[in-house]
């Protein structure tokens, strides 16, 4: 959203890239609003924010601070509800709930279903979840460059 020629070229431009605020907007198919993801100026890689259209907060992914790399928290309401673990060798992030069940994987899709590009993911989420998990594997799985820092 809001990508002026001062914003696209920061963002060609690493060095420069963590000064402009990045923001996203989900859309269904009549091009209505769903979910908003805007990752702050000066957080690059580290935090993420997930609202609905109207602004109202939904969520944060968060990058943990340990020395494990690649291993984020998602909060919701100031409380922890899941967690995403991104692997190191094949990129693949997968989402667990705070006591460990599995909810969703995002990843590279095999070359024998398509041609890998760099920007095309497939995510498999078994199980219907509740909000406001839903919402933000949602924002997860359709930004993970931005969320993820993949």
């Amino acid at each position: 959203m809001g990508r002026g020629f001062m914003r696209r070229a920061a963002r060609l431009l690493p060095r420069y890239a963590h000064y402009v605020t990045q923001r996203f907007e989900i859309q269904d198919a009549n091009h209505s609003a769903v979910l908003k993801v805007t990752r702050p100026a000066k957080a690059p890689r580290t935090r993420s924010v997930v609202a609905r259209p109207d602004e109202t907060p939904i969520g944060e992914v968060i990058l943990n601070d340990t020395a494990d790399e690649g291993q984020f928290t998602l909060f919701a309401n100031g409380d922890p509800i899941a967690t995403v673990h991104l692997a190191s060798h094949s990129g693949d992030a997968v989402i667990r709930t705070t006591v460990g069940l599995e909810i969703a994987r995002v990843g590279q899709p095999s070359t024998s279903i398509s041609p890998t590009n760099g920007n095309t993911y497939v995510v498999e989420i078994p199980e219907h979840l509740p909000e406001p998990l839903a919402s933000m594997v949602l924002a997860i799985a359709l930004t993970p460059d931005t969320t993820l820092g993949h």
